[in-house]
């Protein structure tokens, strides 16, 4: 169970090794599916989600979309800091989903 989130310590990245793309994460949230497990699901925030939507062929696929992190981006609830992932090793992502949603128009201007 997690009792810190260091949220600056995640990059999504868009290979294993030397990665063409990248995106550190900046807002993200969590949830814990139950307080037996040790597996995190982490949502991003708009505005790095619109960030990486920037990017064509980035994050849209498991063949895209890596993960690097800081030694200490999480702490268990005995202080415990979870080892860090550099770039060099990033973990590639066991799913990803389709951005199905299509864009909306949410302002404009005339000047």
């Amino acid at each position: 169970l997690p009792s810190s989130l260091n949220v600056t310590g995640f990059t999504l990245q868009s290979s294993y090794f030397s990665p063409v793309y990248s995106q550190s994460l900046f807002n993200l949230t969590f949830t814990q599916s139950s307080a037996a497990t040790t597996q995190l699901t982490v949502y991003l925030a708009k505005a790095d989600l619109d960030s990486i939507k920037l990017t064509p062929g980035f994050a849209t696929a498991v063949g895209n979309t890596f993960l690097s992190l800081f030694s200490g981006s999480v702490n268990d609830t005995s202080n415990n800091l979870i080892a860090a992932v550099p770039t060099s090793m990033a973990l590639v992502a066991s799913t990803v989903i389709a951005d199905t949603v299509p864009p909306t128009l949410r302002s404009f201007s005339i000047d």
